[in-house]
């Protein structure tokens, strides 16, 4: 008896213990799911503020000229930024604009987070707009010319964007330095890579909104705001 005494009390001992562990783990769980979806709120809140300034074509003028096309001086049109894949999904692109009047196209994608899958996307949707942009044209002249897709990411997160910006970088090894297969390349703006200083510099509603994306504590985003509303 007092054997199974000591049993059942050594069980009942066990059983406390793991019952405070689970509860410890709960906890911090439910901590940790808290954080997570502060995190997810507050990179919604952010992507839209991005999208939100991007729309305005003054500012994504003044970005281009900033980053991609120094000289570029051209009016631009916002397109509706939906297409239907062939499969018959539907799909989003962040921003689209087209020069008037030419066929070129900006393609944007705002990131907070890597994107490993980033290559691909880019071609995925560079091929849709294509396919939509030359739905209503004669291709079957000597002297067509496809649509130039210029695809952008803008990057705002912690880390450095470390995803190839070549879809052939990421091909099958084996053929890549035999065949040269289809292939585009986007430019990324990671704002890891530009100075708060710089960014101000430049002085636009965007990279107003980079910098403070920049900034890594209080003293930081304080000065930050200072500079902005000098």
């Amino acid at each position: 008896k007092e054997k199974i005494d000591k049993m059942l009390k050594k069980c009942e001992e066990i059983l406390r213990e793991e019952e405070q562990k689970s509860k410890e783990f709960k906890g911090k769980n439910e901590n940790i799911i808290r954080e997570e979806t502060e995190k997810y709120y507050i990179n919604q809140k952010h992507d839209k503020m991005f999208k939100e300034i991007l729309h305005n074509k003054k500012e994504m003028k003044e970005f281009i000229k900033e980053f991609i096309w120094h000289d570029f001086n051209e009016e631009l049109e916002l397109q509706n930024g939906e297409y239907i894949t062939k499969l018959g999904s539907g799909k989003l692109v962040d921003i689209l604009y087209r020069v008037k009047g030419q066929d070129i196209y900006f393609l944007i994608e705002h990131q907070t987070k890597i994107d490993y899958n980033m290559p691909f996307r880019m071609l995925e949707y560079s091929v849709e707009i294509s396919r939509r942009a030359m739905k209503n044209m004669n291709k079957c002249h000597e002297e067509y010319k496809y649509p130039l897709i210029i695809p952008i990411v803008i990057y705002t997160g912690n880390r450095r964007w470390s995803v190839s910006t070549k879809y052939s970088d990421e091909v099958v090894k084996v053929l890549k330095n035999h065949i040269k297969g289809i292939d585009i390349e986007y430019k990324v703006i990671d704002i890891n890579e530009l100075e708060i200083d710089e960014l101000l510099r430049i002085n636009t509603n965007l990279t107003k909104a980079m910098a403070l994306e920049k900034c890594k504590n209080p003293k930081e985003l304080f000065e930050c705001f200072n500079e902005i509303i000098k």
